[in-house]
């Protein structure tokens, strides 16, 4: 496959015209949409009017690209897009991705493939620019923040406008991605909220989402700490939210708890026979995606993958309680059980 350079995929993006018809794909969460955000940016300052489609893991064909010869992908793992992509090769197609490479794409797909710790949307805009607020968000979205040379920009815009990293989180990136789980069913209704916000005084149009999402995720939480199961030294917990915030809330347990083990299990909001998982372990020394695909092993329709801290899978309802089996008497699972008899303090 023609994988290109920095250099190159700026050419790339730079040559695209008003003539040209464009669609953007990316992901349905923060380093997604922040990505998507600043591609349609750029495009919009070379009068093109892209097309964007949020990626929906229930039905990741739900969208018709047979109109557009220049299409931009951002941030979705390989397997994950590589029915898309094998439908549209033949067409001028960008993709950028920073997942682990868990499967081979066409080769005449042009890639711009970066490391796990680099989210989407720190190298789209290290492609295409943007404004201040913008970069900020990519430097410190899907765990960028961690990142040192990334601390230094997002300081610097803390000092200049006279809040606390807490108060970051709390204000911008909370409020951002509670909106994307608001409008879930509506993830176009999401984008066009999201694209007017540019500086943190816009941020009062999510308040609404805000709170109703914070509300649930209070709620999810408190019930936690009652029905969660040990699976040895896993935190596994399943609960059925009324919105798709999974992710939200073993995140926000993970990183108060950066040493455990986390499993947390929800049906999908589109189809209850399939459930979602994700996993959580922000130590590193656990590889997550490798867990997940040891609980999956051997069932029929399942799919795994992700970063080493923070993975997903998808496994059929009927087979919860075999993934939970397969986690039992893996050896990852024994692994992980003396990594944490090991730290364990006394």
């Amino acid at each position: 496959m023609p994988t290109i350079n920095l250099n190159q995929a700026k050419i790339f993006l730079n040559n695209i015209t008003p003539k040209n018809k464009v669609a953007i794909i990316h992901d349905n969460d923060g380093d997604g949409y922040t990505a998507a955000i600043l591609l349609f940016n750029f495009l919009k300052n070379k009068k093109i009017k892209p097309t964007i489609f949020s990626f929906d893991r229930n039905n990741p064909q739900n969208y018709n690209l047979k109109k557009f010869d220049t299409i931009l992908i951002v941030d979705l793992a390989p397997l994950l897009i590589l029915k898309t992509l094998q439908t549209i090769k033949h067409k001028k197609v960008f993709y950028t991705d920073h997942h682990p490479k868990d499967t081979q794409i066409p080769k005449q797909i042009l890639e711009y493939r970066t490391k796990s710790e680099i989210s989407s949307a720190k190298t789209i805009y290290d492609l295409v620019g943007g404004n201040e607020f913008l970069k900020t968000i990519a430097n410190y979205t899907d765990a960028g923040w961690l990142q040192k040379e990334n601390r230094k920009i997002l300081n610097k815009f803390l000092k200049k406008n006279k809040i606390t990293s807490k108060q970051f989180n709390k204000q911008v990136i909370y409020k951002i991605t509670r909106t994307i789980d608001y409008f879930y069913k509506k993830p176009n209704k999401a984008f066009k909220i999201l694209k007017s916000i540019s500086s943190l005084k816009d941020l009062s149009k999510l308040n609404k989402y805000d709170k109703i999402i914070g509300e649930e995720i209070k709620k999810i939480i408190k019930q936690y700490e009652t029905k969660k199961q040990k699976i040895g030294n896993i935190n596994f917990y399943y609960f059925k939210p009324g919105y798709p915030i999974k992710s939200l809330i073993i995140n926000e347990i993970s990183y108060a708890n950066p040493k455990q083990t986390y499993i947390f299990a929800t049906p999908t909001i589109n189809n209850k026979k399939i459930i979602s998982l994700s996993a959580r372990n922000q130590t590193k020394k656990i590889d997550m995606a490798q867990l997940l695909k040891t609980g999956i092993k051997n069932l029929h329709n399942a799919a795994a993958g992700g970063h080493i801290p923070a993975a997903g899978a998808t496994i059929q309802s009927k087979d919860l309680n075999q993934f939970k089996q397969n986690l039992k008497n893996s050896k990852p699972f024994k692994q992980t059980t003396r990594f944490r008899h090991k730290n364990k303090k006394p």
